[in-house]
């Protein structure tokens, strides 16, 4: 339906093919499809427990680097505007660059995540051409473990690697931080 230039058109249809797939799934979650209605992941961010040290001025001056007069939240509008029409817009080729100059990347997907799926992420990542491109499309996913505990499946060639989250949705450094 939408055009690649749409930028409104291209949310709305995001918008209405996941809206149509929680309907048909029966409520399920849209970042983890192992929770059903709302998704709570927020609280770990938002809870009292956790506030007075997201909004101390020391931390967030002398560790993060960051303003303590702005007010850290879960979410930004500002940031949502901002990368809104970066929505479906391919970059992989910004990808490829970071290779080609020598940087190291890393790219992570939870297996339970409906709006970004493992499937969909191994195929774009399979796209990304590079010194050891076919290396990388041909190589098996081994298991990743954390002490002796599988956590996960990766493969990696020189530079890229890519891995499978076990147990974790959307928000994959909430739900599974180690």
């Amino acid at each position: 339906h939408a055009l690649l230039g749409d930028h409104d058109a291209l949310h709305l249809d995001f918008d209405n093919a996941i809206d149509y797939i929680v309907e048909k799934a029966g409520d399920i979650n849209v970042y983890d499809i192992k929770i059903d209605g709302d998704y709570d992941g927020n609280s770990l961010l938002t809870s009292e427990l956790l506030q007075p040290y997201f909004r101390d001025p020391s931390i967030l001056k002398d560790i993060y680097k960051l303003n303590p007069e702005i007010v850290y939240d879960s979410q930004s509008d500002k940031v949502y505007e901002g990368l809104y029409t970066d929505f479906m817009k391919n970059e992989i080729n910004l990808v490829e660059e970071l290779l080609y100059k020598g940087l190291p990347v890393l790219i992570y997907n939870g297996q339970d995540d409906l709006i970004v799926q493992s499937p969909g992420t191994m195929k774009w990542v399979d796209r990304i051409h590079f010194t050891q491109s076919e290396e990388f499309r041909t190589k098996l996913f081994t298991p990743w473990k954390i002490n002796g505990k599988v956590v996960g499946a990766m493969k990696s060639a020189g530079l890229l690697e890519f891995r499978i989250v076990n147990n974790a949705g959307h928000l994959v450094p909430m739900d599974r931080p180690v």
